[in-house]
């Protein structure tokens, strides 16, 4: 009986070693797992943050083209401004007809004010 009740010990042991062993294995592979993913993460994250100041600095930069636009717009509409080698034309609406005119540049004077005094 003696012999009997070690084996069982011995058994019971094993099995428990068994058990425990295969929580601890388990446990380092998810332990290892999560270290990976929490990387992943981190590096999502940082990626992530680097994306959104790119697309700040873009919207910065959008805003100011939009700006510099606009004004270029008005220019080039109400003050009649135009680029070097451009020509200007403007279109005039009367009863359905469409009358194009060209805005002929001035011809730039040397002596401006003292050729308008003679």
């Amino acid at each position: 009986m003696a012999v009997n009740k070690n084996w069982k010990r011995i058994i019971f042991y094993i099995f428990l070693f068994a058990i425990v062993s295969l929580l601890v294995f388990f446990n380092i592979n998810l332990y290892k797992e999560r270290k990976e993913i929490r990387g992943y993460f981190l590096d999502a994250k940082q990626e992530l943050e680097a994306l959104e100041e790119e697309m700040e600095i873009a919207k910065q930069k959008e805003e100011e083209m939009n700006i510099d636009q606009e004004i270029e717009r008005i220019a080039r509409e109400q003050l009649l401004l135009k680029k070097e080698g451009e020509r200007i034309f403007i279109i005039i609406r009367e009863d359905e007809e469409v009358l194009i005119e060209e805005v002929e540049e001035p011809e730039e004077e040397e002596e401006g004010f003292l050729k308008s005094l003679f």
